[in-house]
Formats: structure tokens, sequence, C-alpha cells
């Protein structure tokens, strides 16, 4: 029994280093050890004992379950499912109920990790209607199984039943608090806070009192196992809170359950930095929209920008504000959610959204005596959103497609144990970029152990910088303190970033060239655009996109329809584009026209100056589609389009 449980402790901590394998290794010997003990202790007799009967069944099912949590763990989906099947008829035969509620758990988790979300979300729903709150055996996994199955509504979006993410948000409050109420009251009784003097608890000595027991009026239990997932489920809650109620402006909901979040911080010892970044990203935008509702228009409808000065300005370190208001608030939990990217913990998607909150909080000009360098500092932060945007396309899409080259240093043992290759061998660069990009995208999928995947992503993540040039060459730079945002306006250049502030509004954010008689200048502003316009908007590029692409691959004797199809999906995108834009201004939208066929947008010739004609060709339409992509933006240095976008967005 002792040896059982030594290679069981041993597997946990081989699983904290992310060693895979290894955990299955123990695990197996761990179950072989119990199995040959069961097999000494039975009396001779005609009938056989099963071992998970005889010697402990929870010890032996919570060693199965473990097995089957570590394929999964592995993506070895298959031996996760044969695992739990044994596990499935060990409980049934041993009588364990709890054993095989857990076991029902896993089981949708694996679903999930399979692609198949619906059933995963039906089996949830019917493993917490059947649950008791009262139920102390299962009170963790009650809670984990609401936690999972909100991030899973709200990952796939309403996938039963349409719903929007704002819905979806709404569906999630009442399973968070569920998670939240179970765990906060398990983390109370198990002893958050003591007043015994075990070792375990870090001793909080209050200034110019000694160090005995009787003078501290609490000890902090930082190694609580319920506290990580308590402060996880309260940002989650908080989370859910303002998507649900987005449209009615800050959620004073969610800035409570944020507080209590914070509150808990002291008690960890090692909270996932991502979390933390997560939920100072979130105080600092429920901060910055009650500052900026005290604007005409509110925080959701008001337009903002001005003109970005002279290069040399944008060094002044933009001011303080009030140290008591909203906006000092919010620029304080910003920056400190900013400077977990600079830790490396921080991906390169929520690092862009905490810049464009940036960009709308100094965008807002709510110091007036300051309003230049708020102004400077807002087109910094939308530069460098773009710059983490670019590096996220570039992870995603554009890196795994390059050819594949050997790398010379071995790889870190925890991937070379997820990939079930030896650390001295060199992997090619393709598998570890399919690899990572793979694990980007799943950063925010439910999972047993979501701190184990970040640790093996951020392993995976130094590794590649090392060792592969292209993908350090395509990661931003350290984002630097905001004195030190130093943009540089190239002619013709254009940066649009996309903000979300709810359902039915999407804040389009912007840098644009403007040409002065100082020199390159440049305009920062957003846009508030109503989300049903946009997204037809956006399919209406997509489909001139993919007619262009088409036509590339047609012979030149091709029927006159399929000829003039590029120019007329060509025209209604780009006039799409100017109705958005003029609408969501009040301004009237151009005349409907026919787009400058290529020689004559090159200057090679045709009437340029027809009347209603844009200044665009059909080749502008693939960049207004990158500009025009909802997850992570773009940018241009075109000054055809750089020109035809300024009286667009009202620059003058």
């Amino acid at each position: 029994s002792i040896a059982c449980r030594s290679r069981a402790l041993r597997a946990r901590l081989q699983r904290q280093r992310g060693l895979l394998s290894s955990v299955v290794s123990e695990l197996a010997e761990a179950m072989a050890t119990a199995q040959a003990a069961a097999a000494v202790a039975q009396p001779t007799s005609s009938f056989s004992v099963p071992p998970y009967v005889q010697l402990s069944p929870s010890r032996w099912l919570g060693l199965r379950l473990e097995l089957a949590e570590a394929a999964l763990a592995q993506g070895q989906l298959e031996a996760c499912d044969d695992q739990l099947a044994l596990g499935a008829t060990e409980a049934e035969a041993a009588r364990d109920t709890v054993a095989t509620r857990r076991i029902s758990l896993t089981r949708s988790m694996l679903l999930a990790a399979r692609g198949e979300p619906q059933p995963a979300v039906s089996d949830l729903e019917k493993w917490l209607a059947s649950t008791s709150s009262d139920d102390e055996a299962l009170l963790r996994e009650s809670a984990a199984a609401a936690a999972h199955l909100s991030a899973l509504k709200l990952t796939i979006g309403g996938l039963s039943g349409g719903l929007t993410v704002g819905a979806a948000a709404r569906a999630s409050v009442v399973l968070l608090r569920r998670a939240v109420d179970l765990l906060s009251t398990s983390a109370v009784d198990h002893g958050m806070l003591s007043t015994e003097r075990w070792p375990c608890l870090e001793q909080a000595v209050p200034p110019g009192q000694s160090g005995a027991v009787d003078a501290l009026p609490s000890l902090r239990n930082c190694y609580s196992p319920l506290l990580s997932p308590l402060l996880e489920a309260r940002v989650a809650l908080a989370e859910a809170l303002a998507t649900a109620h987005a449209t009615a402006g800050p959620s004073v909901e969610a800035t409570a359950e944020l507080g209590l979040a914070e509150s808990l911080l002291p008690f960890l010892l090692h909270p996932r930095p991502s979390v933390v970044g997560r939920l100072h990203a979130l105080r600092g935008r429920q901060a910055r929209q009650r500052a900026q509702s005290t604007v005409d228009g509110g925080w959701l409808t008001a337009a903002w920008g001005g003109e970005v000065t002279a290069e040399a300005d944008l060094a002044a370190d933009p001011p303080e504000y009030d140290a008591t208001g909203e906006a000092a608030e919010a620029r304080r939990h910003l920056l400190v959610a900013l400077a977990a990217q600079r830790e490396g913990q921080v991906g390169e998607e929520q690092q862009a959204a905490v810049l464009l909150e940036l960009a709308l909080l100094f965008g807002a000009k709510l110091a007036p005596e300051a309003e230049a360098a708020h102004i400077n500092a807002a087109a910094a932060c939308v530069l460098a959103a773009e710059a983490s945007s670019r590096a996220r396309r570039a992870i995603l899409e554009q890196l795994p497609a390059l050819p594949s080259a050997p790398l010379t240093e071995a790889l870190p043992p925890p991937i070379a144990d997820l990939l079930g290759v030896a650390a001295s061998d060199a992997e090619a660069s393709r598998t570890l970029l399919h690899l990572l990009a793979t694990m980007t995208r799943e950063r925010e999928m439910p999972r047993s152990d979501a701190a184990g995947h970040e640790r093996l992503l951020h392993t995976l993540r130094s590794h590649l910088t090392s060792v592969h040039p292209p993908f350090a060459q395509a990661l931003p730079a350290t984002v630097p303190p905001l004195p030190d945002l130093k943009p540089v306006f190239k002619p013709g250049f254009v940066c649009v970033q996309w903000h979300v502030a709810t359902d039915e509004r999407t804040s389009m954010l912007f840098v644009l060239h403007r040409p002065s008689e100082t020199g390159d200048g440049a305009v920062v502003g957003g846009l508030p655009l109503p989300a049903g316009a946009l997204f037809a908007t956006r399919e209406a590029l997509a489909r001139a996109v993919l007619e262009l692409e088409e036509a590339a691959t047609l012979p030149a004797s091709r029927p006159p329809s399929l000829a003039d199809a590029p120019a007329a999906a060509t025209a209604a995108a780009i006039g799409s584009v100017a109705k958005l834009l003029c609408t969501a201004r009040g301004a009237e939208p151009p005349p409907p026209s026919q787009p400058l066929a290529k020689e004559e947008a090159d200057g090679g010739g045709g009437d340029g100056e027809r009347r209603g004609a844009p200044p665009l060709g059909t080749e502008a339409v693939t960049r207004l589609a990158a500009l025009f992509d909802g997850r992570m933006g773009g940018s241009v240095e075109d000054e055809r389009i750089c020109g035809w976008l300024r009286p667009l967005l009202g620059v003058v």
C-alpha cells in the first residue's frame, strides 16, 4: 500500500513537470503493485476476487481515473476511452457510485476533446442535474463541471439554439455562481484562514509585532487546493456577468466579483499568470467604461480620436489621471495586465485586447490638459495591438505553412514526452509549429488541467523562440513602457483593429496617415459599427476575394458572365464598405459605382475621373478584406486605399 501511494504521489509530481509519459508509467506501476499485493493477500479459494474489490476500491479507481486523465492530456483519446470503459466496469462491480460519477464527468471532457460539443454539453447538464449541492464527496467535481459547462457554452457560442455571445453568457452565470458557491464554502470549511500552527501555513506578522502564535491574527493557507479553482471561477463569473450585461454598461455585480477575486491573490502561492492578467484586464475595462460614461454620448456610442502630433512628442509619458478617479484605476489595472506579457505568460490575443483597452482609455480624452499626449498614446497602443495581432496570424496561419527545417537543439523533456520522441532527437520545425498552433487555439477550451496545458504551451514557445529564427522574428517585441512607444507613420499607412463592445456593436479603431505641412502625421480614431451590417460587409469582401481567386484559375477564353463576376463582386464589396462607414457616421453614402480596372488603378489608362468611380482597383479588395478581418485586423501601406478611407472616416 505504501509503495502504491508513493508511486501515485510521484505521478502527480511528474504531471506538474509536464512529463505525461512518466505519469502513465508511474500510475501503471502503482496499479501493478496494488494488484500484486491483492494477489498475495487473497486466500486460496475457487472464488476469485478482483483487486479493485479486495484492496481499497476507491484508491484503485482513483488510479484508473488519473490514468485516463493523463491519456486525455496527452491527446491519446482512444486510450482514455479504454481506461474509462475499464473504470466504469470496475466501479459497477465495486458498487462505487462516487467513482462512477467521476468517470462519467471525465467522459464528458473526452467528448469535448473529440470535437463533439453538443453531446458534451448534454452530458454535463445531465450530470449536474443529478448531483446534489450537498454531496461533499463530489463537491470539487460539481464545481469543475459547472465551470466546464459554462466554458463550453461560451466557446461554442450557442450551438445549442443559435444563442448570441451575450445570451450564452447569461446562461452561464447560473452555472458559474454554483461553482463559486461550492468552492467558496468548501475553501472556508477546509481552512482558507486558520489559527493553527501548521508548517504549510504562511505566517503573516503585522508590523511591530513578534512572531508568537498568539500575536498573529490568522495564518494563510497558501497550499489549499481549492483556492486556484475558486479564483478562476470568480474571474470566469465576472467575465460572464460583464458580457451578459454589456449593453447596460459596467456591471456592478461583475465589479464586485472581481474585487473578491483580487482579494484571493495574497492567499495563493502561485496563481496562474494568465488568470491574473484576465482579472486585471477586466477590472481595467470596467473602470474605463465607468470613466468614459461621463463623456457626452456614453462609453458605448461615442466616437473619439484626434490628430497625432510630431514624433518627438510621442516620447512624453501620458500624464497621470486624478489618483482617485476611475480613469486612474483603469490605467493601473491595464498596465498590470500588460506587465504579465513581459513575463512571457500572456498570449498575443490577450495582449492585443489589453492594448486596445488602453487605446480606448487614452482616446476618450478624459484629461483636457493632456489631450495631445493621450491621443499620441492611443495611436501607439493601436499600433502595438496590431503587432500582437500580426504575430498571432503568423503563429496560427503563416508559420505552420513554412517548409520543414531540422532543429539543432534537443527538445525540452515535456515537449519530447508529449510528442513521444526522445529528448535528444531534433524534431522538425513544422511539427512543433503545428503543435503550437493547435495548443494556442485550444488554450481557452475547458480541460481538467488548464495550468498544465499553459506550462506546456509556455515551454514550447520558449524553445521555438531560441531555436527557430522565423518564429522569433514573427513575435512582437516586448511591449515597452508607454513613454518608449514611438510609432513612425509612412505614406499610405492604414492600421485597423477591432474591439467588440456588445453583441450589437463593434468599434473600428484606426490609425490613418495624413500628410501635413510639417511632415508625415496621422489621425487615430474609433468608430462604433452595428454588428449586423459589419458582418454583411465582411461577407461581401470574402465573396469578392473568392471570385478573384477563382477567376485566376479560369482560362482567358471564359464566358462573359464569368469574366464580369469578379468586377461585380468587387464593386459590391467596396460599396458595402463605403456605405457601412458613412452610415455609422451619419453621412450620406457615396453613389454606387464600378471599380477601376487594374490598368486604370495602376495609372496605365482609362477614364480615372469617371463620375462616382472610387479610386480603387480590383486588387484592393484583398487588402480591404485583411483590414476588416474581425479576428485580428491588419495594416497596409497603400496611398490609394488610405486616400479613399480618409473621407469615409471623416478625416479631412
